[in-house]
């Protein structure tokens, strides 16, 4: 397949999918009965669903992206946001409290650090305003604790043994961690090469890599698209009837020829 065409292709199989992905969000919203006086727990699970589908439609966009350097990355934000679906579900009410109180304390401990500053900025100013306003939409800002140890976002590991699905943990997750964090195991395979001198013992240089466009990496964001909302299905006790927009991508990208 010529370049062109391949980027044609491609194209076309990510407007597809990228229609076919709303609407599955539209429908399983649409299905949603809900209830006011517990509209938190809608907004939390319902928030983190719609944040995974931003994610992968987002991505769809960027075929220059699909590859080992930089979708690990996006990998374990949709990785760590199943696992916190799957943990919050079990019991909505709390956990989803549990959520929003981590959220507004994390809000309110950095405008509180930033009005102790001496030497505020203008910028500061209005971030300090802004914030207080939107923390105080939900919240008086003055009965707002700062409490950052309420939910289990420093301990992803935990969350999922859990949520029960520890097994998800372990093949996605560390594997993603190694490019967010950029470690040894990770840059030592995509950032040097060794050195071509035979006088210079193997040592290893930096190399900027021009990567190929890596399907296969896309598809895993799309299948844990596919799972999350799989996840709130079982959860929630949705029915729905609406085409998957992952077999609709898999059918097309690797339909055939």
């Amino acid at each position: 397949m010529e370049q062109q065409e391949f980027y044609t292709f491609l194209s076309e199989a990510t407007e597809a999918y990228r229609k076919q992905l709303k609407q599955e969000l539209d429908v399983r919203w649409a299905s949603l009965k809900l209830d006011l006086i517990k509209s938190f727990e809608f907004e939390v699970v319902w928030g983190l669903v719609s944040r995974q589908c931003s994610l992968v439609y987002q991505m769809s966009y960027s075929f220059f992206t699909w590859n080992e350097l930089f979708l690990p990355i996006v990998l374990r934000c949709m990785v760590e946001n199943y696992i916190n679906i799957s943990w919050i579900t079990q019991q909505p009410s709390a956990r989803s409290q549990m959520f929003i109180d981590y959220g507004l304390s994390s809000e309110t401990k950095l405008i509180e650090y930033l009005r102790a500053r001496i030497d505020k900025s203008e910028a500061d100013e209005k971030f300090i305003k802004a914030t207080e306003s939107w923390i105080g939409q939900q919240r008086r800002h003055f009965l707002n604790e700062i409490n950052v140890g309420s939910w289990n976002f420093s301990n992803i590991r935990k969350t999922a043994e859990e949520a029960g699905i520890k097994d998800y943990y372990d093949l996605m997750y560390p594997v993603a961690s190694t490019a967010t964090h950029s470690t040894w195991n990770y840059i030592a395979k995509h950032n040097l090469e060794f050195c071509k001198s035979p006088f210079h013992k193997d040592h290893r240089i930096p190399v900027i890599v021009e990567p190929e466009i890596e399907v296969e990496m896309f598809m895993i964001l799309a299948k844990v698209m596919q799972d999350t909302f799989e996840k709130v299905d079982t959860s929630l006790g949705l029915t729905v009837n609406v085409q998957s927009s992952y077999e609709l991508l898999k059918s097309s990208l690797y339909k055939s020829d």
